[in-house]
């Protein structure tokens, strides 16, 4: 019985997140180029260049970044782009493309190395317009580029 109560005690805890305190140093601007995969096979590219979070930015409020590329059309243009990770070998960045339908948007989740071979994904989430709920899928994943500078975020 105490096994039971304590997992749903640990399982309410990870539900419960605490907002992310404002970015203590600033993340200059960030330049990526990917290569990706969607589910039917079809290969594209992604390049861009995050523009620099400043000192005391919340990393839960978004800022616009412009995503060019080949193929994929919905997912190249001016999006909102949120800083929430850099370190001095690292950058994340999480973007929403939203879907021109209105009916949902696409989760890009960049994960970038200094001078690696990096990682991003996109999910797509579509709204059902007659009952309201949404579904998730994997739509695309792919290796990326990325070069910053190492010594301006610790």
């Amino acid at each position: 019985m105490i096994g039971a109560a304590f997992l749903l005690t640990m399982q309410v805890l990870e539900t419960i997140q605490m907002p992310a305190p404002p970015i203590s140093e600033a993340i200059p601007a960030t330049g990526f180029s990917c290569e990706l995969l969607d589910g039917a096979g079809n290969r594209f590219t992604l390049i861009g260049t995050f523009p620099e979070a400043p000192a005391g930015w919340d990393p839960n409020r978004a800022m616009p970044a412009q995503i060019e590329g080949e193929g994929q059309a919905q997912l190249t243009g001016t999006h909102e782009m949120k800083p929430f990770g850099a370190g001095a070998e690292f950058r994340r960045y999480y973007v929403t493309a939203r879907k021109p339908d209105g009916a949902g948007h696409y989760n890009l989740m960049f994960v970038l190395l200094n001078g690696e071979t990096s990682l991003v994904t996109v999910d797509s989430f579509t709204r059902d317009p007659a009952t309201g709920r949404g579904t998730m899928s994997a739509f695309a994943t792919g290796d990326c580029e990325a070069e910053f500078d190492a010594r301006s975020a610790k």
